[in-house]
């Protein structure tokens, strides 16, 4: 092998050796970006799991407080209804707490019996629910009997059934015969009277 042979045989095994580097160079690189990559969004997974589970044990803890403050008892004597009783409960419902939670919604119900059982506003569910001046969405006589659609409509209808069915009440709120949001202060309200607040409304077993 003479000299020019020689470099011509060096500089390609040179070439060939920084060409090798370079390309172990890029895979290891691209390894250690790809495993970078994965080991964030392993952590941010691990980090989401933290948060989620913090945030069950919140809602666990909220509940169970709630189970504590507003237990469900069965009265041994449930009100006596027909089936339009049970529509008239679920528009109450409906239409007083259909945005709100189970609890509130079983609380507004809850107030219509009791009035019921007290015969000052009626003797059936019906005539309870629409008595005048009573329930404000009642006062627009267009909607009164419409079968309303939806979600927030089938989850009435089912409370509205259990707590018929079941005698469902809420402990403490067996002399609760008023309401409103609590974005309104009525004249006929009194903290004195006030028996607790669900969600938006505070509810009451006397008036003014």
């Amino acid at each position: 092998m003479n000299k020019k042979q020689y470099h011509t045989t060096l500089g390609a095994v040179i070439s060939l050796s920084i060409f090798t580097i370079l390309i172990f160079y890029l895979y290891f690189d691209a390894k250690y970006k790809r495993d970078k990559h994965v080991f964030v969004e392993i952590n941010q997974i691990k980090e989401s799991v933290v948060k989620i589970e913090q945030i069950a044990f919140k809602q666990q803890h909220e509940i169970n407080v709630l189970k504590d403050k507003y237990e469900l008892i069965t009265t041994p004597e449930p009100i006596k209804y027909k089936p339009i009783d049970v529509f008239c409960l679920a528009k109450n419902i409906y239409h007083e707490a259909g945005v709100e939670s189970e609890l509130g919604k079983i609380a507004v119900a809850q107030v219509t019996l009791n009035r019921v059982r007290t015969g000052r506003w009626g003797k059936t569910i019906c005539q309870v629910v629409m008595a005048r001046h009573q329930f404000s969405w009642a006062n627009k006589h267009s909607i009164r009997w419409q079968h309303p659609k939806g979600p927030l409509w089938q989850k009435s209808k089912e409370l509205a059934n259990r707590i018929l069915k079941r005698g469902l009440e809420l402990k403490n709120f067996q002399h609760a015969l008023y309401y409103h949001a609590d974005y309104v202060n009525p004249k006929w309200a009194s903290k004195r009277y006030v028996i607790d607040k669900i969600d938006t409304h505070i509810f009451y077993n006397r008036t003014l």
